[in-house]
């Protein structure tokens, strides 16, 4: 993978010439140490799985409120690369459980 001029080249190969990527995760090379920022659930980003958290996710998917990169990666829930009503219903059956 080069990166020039703000484009992401990435070349792939393979014997079989059967090639599938679901997505690529791409991150800064100087990342925080880890906490508990970010945390799957921990949508408000307090260090707490809770129904603050349930609250800020689903005003994000009313499109009452946006939310920052590190909120998104623990608003999917699933780690499907997309926060939606998905990881909406497990947020909520995490809470519930806790």
């Amino acid at each position: 993978a080069t990166v020039t001029d703000g484009e992401l080249t990435v070349n792939l190969r393979s014997d079989d010439k059967a090639i599938n990527i679901c997505y690529i995760l791409i991150k800064p090379l100087e990342t925080q140490p880890a906490s508990t920022l970010g945390r799957k659930g921990d949508v408000n980003l307090d260090g707490d799985v809770n129904i603050a958290d349930a609250v800020v996710m689903q005003s994000y998917l009313l499109a009452k409120t946006q939310i920052t990169g590190e909120q998104a990666y623990a608003a999917d829930v699933l780690s499907d690369t997309v926060p939606n009503v998905f990881d909406m219903i497990l947020l909520k059956q995490i809470v519930a459980g806790s």
